[in-house]
């Protein structure tokens, strides 16, 4: 039984543009876990290679320059494979790669990747650098086409042991003899022959808290806080009920019923006559994690694929089960998200009349909230549904007109809709088409409701923003975002609860007056709601440059960096204001600081959010990460970066025109009214969490 293991190098991760500069391959025995034989080659790609590739992988223009073309070779790699299958850790990218030359290679397909996912229940990453690490591999992610294949065959190995030396069941083995994935042989193979003196993976651990002094927040407060964990504003013998809203996912008591796994609709995929690729690996992924009975599995435990990401969607629970419902009565504290207190709260399933309700990260609030009702209709979304036949025939036709209203009129990303789309002819077959399919989806489905609220806002109104976007694939999506998010809460949130505290580190920008104005206007608070500002000192040094829209400034930015960055306090955060300036920001950097020994990562450049994450943890004081304020969010949000030594501004996130999350007012000034302090407290929130902060662009002060 024998497969090849094949890696490619290339000029960057478009195949219609990028090209191959080195090929490595094995041919592998499965039984005696040998590679047989080698094929390695570098490729002339015809091009210069990019630095940024060279600072991945070490490949010169030199170590190409007389090399092969894919011409030359294509002959022998093909000679070399065979008919064997075909593994590679996300195989896809090789493959596509290798056919954009012209090898359309028919081999079965096998994605190491399912393997990790299925072994590995969640990680930050499963690339194969940071699952070889957590295996225990010395030395992985040389991003060398044949070290990389030989990692991953010893990766393959030794999460198969680990998987099947840990599970082996009748319905485990059922499972792989109904499905129809590529992996179905060895995954057979794996369960009679694997090795049961297995090493276990470095299991993601919780760090401990650290101790610190508590937070004290004060009730009816719109108050301004130093940065803290959740434990520090959990306040001590309160003698009531005590519910806090956060941003991040650690620690929380209650998720919403999305976020829970229903185990009898899970039932129903394990005993369908036949699983597909994604469904197996779905399936084998949750099986051994439901050992107990009683255990209520959630998607914050596990991370899947994309390409499976959606599953988790059919078998999860649409409302609360009993046991949460439970919960909710009877836990204290309860720690939730935004959304999820957003949604109780709306559908009044949380009691909160007695109770300290405390919302940290407030600045945030109404963005989470606004995301939580906002909705997303596309004709996928209603295939799989059960619908008859009959309205689904008539959503997809529904649909193409959407289509056609895109084409007619679109003109970027998305085309937002406004009185004159509504009187159009297009409109009107949309607006006829959705009152029918509304009218004939009479039973209680949640396809049924959206149908219904479709209806209801498809001549918009202004409390809604309508807009029509392109999926990957070029298939249209209605998108439907409420814009009376501050009404809703007035009503449903902020009159309930005993004390109300809403914390956050940034609730106010240098120069507003007063303090707090802009997120008390935004939340609808009361005029006269408490507001307590922090004026501790933020160490901030202004470089002298050209304005930041100077053509000149970017130049001066940069060698800016280029002079001073090796001498500047790591970890540093270089602030981007688009993830495209960021990618800008790292091929001018990277190269010149990895022979200086500091490693530059970028959003979008160096790997997904978790490896960046894994990786920017190991040697912080050589580490300088480059991308938007979402980016840096996401890297502090699950205990990550969150202690910087110096923050650089490089450009201001500015939000670009027409994203006001509310109806704008008449005479409303779009910069001076949002624009200028979504900045500002943007800026603020991230410059409490570093020692120093420094502005090439200073448009605002801090």
């Amino acid at each position: 039984m024998h497969i090849i293991a094949l890696d490619i190098e290339t000029t960057g991760f478009h195949p219609e543009n990028d090209k191959i500069i080195e090929i490595g391959a094995a041919l592998v025995n499965l039984e005696t876990r040998k590679i047989e034989a080698e094929f390695e080659t570098f490729i002339n790609p015809g091009v210069p290679i990019p630095h940024v590739i060279t600072n991945l992988t070490g490949i010169t223009d030199q170590d190409t320059g007389n090399a092969p073309t894919m011409d030359d070779i294509r002959a022998d790699l093909i000679a070399f494979i065979k008919e064997y299958p075909i593994m590679g850790h996300n195989i896809g990218f090789d493959i596509s790669f290798l056919e954009s030359n012209g090898l359309n290679l028919p081999n079965v397909r096998l994605d190491s990747m399912d393997i990790a996912h299925i072994a590995i229940p969640k990680a930050e990453s499963y690339s194969l650098e940071i699952v070889a690490e957590k295996l225990g591999m010395s030395k992985p992610g040389q991003h060398r086409a044949l070290k990389d294949v030989k990692d991953n065959i010893e990766v393959m190995f030794k999460l198969l042991d680990i998987y099947f030396a840990k599970n082996s069941s009748e319905e485990l083995s059922d499972i792989i003899e109904k499905s129809l994935s590529p992996w179905k042989d060895i995954f057979k193979y794996a369960i009679r022959n694997h090795n049961t003196q297995i090493v276990a993976y470095d299991e993601q651990t919780k760090q401990a808290a650290k101790e610190a002094a508590k937070c004290e927040v004060k009730p009816n407060t719109l108050q301004e806080v130093a940065p803290h964990e959740i434990e520090q504003i959990i306040p001590e013998n309160s003698g009531k009920k005590t519910i806090i809203a956060v941003t991040g996912e650690k620690n929380l008591t209650i998720l919403n019923p999305s976020q829970y796994l229903d185990r009898n609709l899970f039932r129903q995929l394990t005993d369908k006559e036949s699983l597909s690729p994604e469904e197996t690996v779905f399936a084998l992924k949750i099986l051994p994690l439901l050992r107990s009975a009683n255990y209520q599995l959630s998607s914050t435990e596990v991370s899947f694929p994309s390409n499976i990401k959606n599953l988790w969607f059919d078998y999860c629970y649409t409302s609360y089960p009993q046991d949460i419902i439970k919960t909710l009565k009877v836990a204290n504290p309860i720690i939730l998200t935004h959304q999820t207190l957003a949604r109780l709260a709306k559908s009044e399933q949380l009691d909160m009349s007695d109770a300290n309700l405390i919302i940290d990260d407030i600045d945030e609030f109404h963005n989470n909230v606004q995301r939580a009702f906002t909705m997303h209709y596309s004709e996928r979304r209603f295939a799989d549904s059960s619908l008859s036949e009959g309205i689904k025939d008539r959503i997809a036709i529904l649909f193409g007109y959407i289509g056609m209203m895109y084409e007619k009129h679109g003109q970027s990303f998305a085309l937002e809709l406004c009185p004159y789309h509504f009187a159009t002819m297009e409109w009107q077959k949309i607006s006829d088409l959705a009152t029918k399919i509304a009218e004939e989806a009479e039973d209680n489905s949640e396809e049924s409701s959206m149908l219904r609220f479709l209806e209801k806002s498809k001549n918009g109104s202004q409390n809604l923003r309508i807009e029509i976007m392109l999926a990957m694939d070029g298939s249209p999506i209605l998108k439907i975002t409420p814009l009376n998010i501050g009404t809703m809460l007035a009503e449903k949130i902020w009159p309930i609860p005993s004390t109300l505290s809403l914390i956050g580190t940034a609730i106010t920008y240098k120069g507003e007056s007063p303090a707090g104005t802009y997120l008390k206007k935004l939340l609808c608070l009361p005029e006269d709601f408490r507001v307590e500002t922090d004026n501790s000192y933020i160490d901030t040094e202004n470089v002298d440059m050209p304005p930041a829209k100077d053509p000149l400034f970017t130049t001066n930015a940069d060698n800016y960096l280029l002079q001073n960055l090796d001498r500047i306090e790591k970890p540093v955060f270089i602030l981007a204001n688009s993830q495209k300036a960021a990618g800008m920001i790292h091929h001018k950097l990277a190269l010149p600081f990895k022979e200086k020994g500091i490693a530059v990562m970028a959003q979008g450049a160096s790997g997904g959010i978790g490896k960046i994450r894994v990786k920017s943890t190991k040697d912080p004081e050589n580490t300088v990460l480059v991308g938007t304020y979402d980016f840096w969010r996401l890297l502090s949000m699950e205990a990550g970066i969150t202690n910087l030594k110096t923050l650089i501004i490089y450009k201001l996130p500015f939000p670009p025109p027409g994203t006001t999350p509310f109806k704008e007012p008449e005479d409303f000034n779009a910069f001076k009214e949002y624009a200028l302090p979504i900045t500002g407290l943007k800026i603020k929130k991230i410059a409490k969490t570093a020692q120093k902060t420094i502005l090439l662009d200073s448009r605002i002060t801090i």
